[in-house]
C-alpha cells in the first residue's frame, strides 16, 4: 500500500509538471500560431491537430501492448519536447505547422499514459478520489500557468514561454525516470472496430447523451481557447499579462467548485439537475460576454470565470 501511495504521489507531481506546461501554452498557441498561419488557418491546425489525436488514440491499445505505458510515455514526451524545440527555432512556416500538430496529439498522449497509471495504483474502491485529487492538482497547474505565461510574455516573446514548457516536460521526464521507469505495465485494453464503437454510441441512448454534452462542452472549450486569446488581444488591446490574470481568475471556480459539488451529486444523486444546472449558467455567461464586455478588464474576467462555473457543474457529473 505504501509503495503505490509512493508511486501516486510521484504520478500526481509528473502530471502537476505536464499540466504546468500545457498551460503556459493552451491560451497563447493561436496567438503563437498566428504569426506563421493566417487566423482562418489557425482553427483547420487545431482540427487536424484533433485529427491526428483521433487516430494516434485508436492505435493506442495495440501500441501499448507492444511497448508498455513506460514506452508510450518516452515516446509522446519525447515527440512533445522536440516538437517545441522544433517549433521556437525553426523559420519554416510549413514545418511549424507540422510540428505544431504533432504537439498537439502527444500531450494528449502523455496524458492518457498519466491516467492510465492513475487507474493501476489506485487503491481497490478508491478510484474515483485518486481522480478527484489529481483533477484538483490539474486545475491548480492551469490556475498558476497562465500567471505565470503573462509574466514570460513580454513583447510578445512566445519563444520564452515555450522553451519555459519545454524546461518542465524535461523535469517532468527525469521524475519519471527517477520514480516511475521501473514500471512497464502492458495494457490488457482492446481495440474496438470504429463501427463496433458506432453502433454502441447510437444504440444506447445513456451513452449517447453523455458523449453529446461531452462534445458539446469540448467545443466550447475548443472554441474559447483558440478564439478568446486572439480576440482579447488584437482587438480590444489587451496585453499578456492582462490575459493570464483573466485565464487565471477563470479558473478559481474548478479548484474551489468542483470537490463540493462532486460530494453534492454523489450525496443526493441529483447529476442530471446538476449538469442542466451547469449547462443554463454556461449559455447565459456567454452570451453575456458577447452582448456586454467590452474593453473592461473586470467585466471580461468575471465574465470568463461565470462560465468556469457552469462548466464545474457539468465536469463533475459528465
Amino acid at each position: 500500500m505504501n509503495s503505490s501511495a509512493n508511486k501516486l504521489r510521484s504520478i500526481f507531481l509528473v502530471g502537476f509538471l505536464l499540466t504546468i506546461a500545457l498551460a503556459l501554452t493552451s491560451y497563447i498557441d493561436s496567438s503563437f500560431v498566428g504569426l506563421y498561419v493566417s487566423v482562418k488557418t489557425v482553427g483547420i491546425l487545431f482540427s487536424l491537430g484533433s485529427i491526428t489525436t483521433i487516430i494516434f488514440l485508436a492505435h493506442l491499445p495495440r501500441i501499448l501492448r507492444k511497448i508498455g505505458i513506460r514506452g508510450v510515455f518516452h515516446l509522446t514526451a519525447g515527440i512533445y519536447l522536440l516538437s517545441i524545440l522544433g517549433m521556437i527555432y525553426t523559420e519554416n512556416a510549413v514545418f511549424f505547422q507540422i510540428l505544431f500538430v504533432l504537439y498537439l496529439a502527444a500531450g494528449i498522449g502523455i496524458y492518457f499514459t498519466i491516467d492510465l497509471l492513475i487507474e493501476h495504483f489506485s487503491i481497490k474502491g478508491s478510484t474515483g478520489s485518486t481522480r478527484g485529487i489529481y483533477l484538483a492538482i490539474y486545475n491548480l497547474a492551469f490556475l498558476l500557468g497562465p500567471l505565470l505565461a503573462g509574466t514570460l510574455l513580454v513583447n510578445n516573446s512566445f519563444e520564452l514561454v515555450y522553451l519555459t514548457a519545454g524546461i518542465f516536460i524535461i523535469i517532468m521526464f527525469l521524475v519519471f525516470v527517477r520514480d516511475l521507469e521501473m514500471i512497464n505495465l502492458v495494457s490488457e485494453h482492446k481495440s474496438i472496430s470504429f463501427g463496433k464503437m458506432l453502433r454502441r454510441f447510437f444504440t444506447s441512448k445513456n451513452l449517447f447523451n453523455v458523449y453529446i454534452v461531452s462534445l458539446m462542452l469540448s467545443f466550447f472549450f475548443s472554441w474559447m481557447a483558440v478564439y478568446t486569446p486572439i480576440y482579447l488581444n488584437m482587438f480590444l488591446g489587451f496585453n499578456w499579462q492582462q490575459i493570464g490574470a483573466m485565464f487565471a481568475i477563470m479558473h478559481i471556480p474548478y479548484v474551489t467548485l468542483e470537490v463540493p459539488l462532486g460530494r453534492l451529486a454523489d450525496r443526493y444523486h441529483s447529476e442530471k439537475k446538476l449538469m442542466s444546472f451547469g449547462l443554463v449558467i454556461i449559455a447565459l455567461s456567454t452570451v453575456a460576454l458577447g452582448l456586454f464586455a467590452d474593453g473592461n478588464f473586470w467585466s471580461w474576467a468575471i465574465g470568463l470565470a461565470l462560465t468556469r462555473v457552469g462548466a464545474s457543474f457539468v465536469q463533475v457529473v459528465s
